[in-house]
């Protein structure tokens, strides 16, 4: 099952080597869940994935897909979910959290992601394309994968990342190398994660469960975790060693 939602700040092409590092079987837990590519890929490999996020529309979105997809689609096909400028999107971006009503919001969360040219919702420019019937579609069909899970944590997801023992491995996939993570003053937006490159190297460090972590290629991430070890993601999902040529970067405790 894929997921009707998208992402073009990520291109998750490192599923099929995630499936020959993770042992058949095994509990994973998945932090940072949001369109969800790579997790529901996963879920269909014998491997059992709990998502945790602590961002309250992400996990709102994913509890209303997975317990009644059609009702998303019923209430994006109404009139009143209809607009054309780019003033009413971004005011709509702005608003989305104040919208009490789970159904509702989701349904403006998935409307919003299609409609921004980087699948962002709380930001990103206005672009229609890819917010069609073939789109919209994708939500009727989505049906819950049984190894998948969604579940939101009232804590930080780095914290739970530290502390958790009892799952078989730990995957932190989607992330963008900055040394500028959480600047002082520096807005996070309600549906973005933010990591600084030492909060996950001591998670690598302290973990004695296996650990991966998923990078888009960025120089650095070489030097900053080069006491752990690297498997670099070609342009097709395949193995390489060109670290000129690779799209992704799995760096692992193991």
């Amino acid at each position: 099952m894929k997921s009707p939602l998208k992402d073009a700040r990520h291109k998750n092409l490192a599923r099929g080597l995630l499936r020959t590092i993770i042992t058949p079987g095994s509990r994973v837990n998945s932090y940072g869940i949001f369109s969800g590519h790579t997790e529901l890929s996963l879920s269909h490999s014998d491997l059992k994935i709990c998502c945790y996020t602590e961002k309250d529309v992400i996990y709102q979105f994913w509890e209303c897909l997975c317990e009644d997809p059609y009702r998303l689609h019923s209430l994006l096909m109404d009139r009143s979910f209809k607009f054309k400028h780019a003033r009413e999107f971004v005011t709509l971006q702005e608003s989305l959290p104040l919208y009490s009503d789970s159904y509702i919001r989701s349904s403006l969360f998935f409307l919003l992601n299609r409609c921004s040219a980087t699948g962002q919702v709380s930001c990103g420019e206005f672009d229609r394309k890819n917010y069609n019937v073939a789109a919209l579609n994708k939500l009727k069909i989505f049906r819950k994968p049984v190894n998948f899970n969604v579940l939101k944590l009232k804590g930080s997801l780095l914290e739970h990342i530290k502390s958790a023992h009892d799952v078989d491995f730990i995957l932190v996939p989607n992330l963008i190398f900055s040394y500028n993570l959480l600047k002082l003053g520096k807005s996070i937006g309600y549906d973005s994660y933010a990591y600084t490159p030492s909060d996950l190297k001591e998670a690598l460090d302290h973990q004695g469960t296996p650990v991966a972590l998923v990078f888009n290629k960025h120089p650095s991430v070489f030097s900053f975790f080069e006491n752990f070890n690297f498997r670099l993601v070609g342009p097709a999902g395949r193995l390489t060693t060109d670290k000129d040529a690779c799209e992704e970067i799995i760096v692992t405790n193991f």
